[in-house]
């Protein structure tokens, strides 16, 4: 049985932050993964807000991402 002698590093910890501020971030050994939040659509590192107008049915881009605080 091969042992690291390495600890993971919490990437989702890190002051760098990987992920996109309305995006969750997964921390797995030697990696990590960024998921935009609900609402939002993007790759993770990247998420746009989605604008729902309620007399269209389909979703809108937002020209300009919202910040959830």
């Amino acid at each position: 049985m091969f042992r690291s002698c390495f600890s993971d590093l919490d990437e989702c910890l890190s002051d760098a932050r990987p992920c996109d501020v309305n995006a969750s971030c997964t921390n797995s050994d030697g990696s990590y993964s960024c998921f935009c939040n609900q609402g939002f659509t993007g790759n993770g590192t990247v998420c746009d807000g989605i604008f729902i107008d309620a007399s269209y049915s389909n979703p809108i881009l937002c020209a300009l991402p919202i910040l959830v605080i």
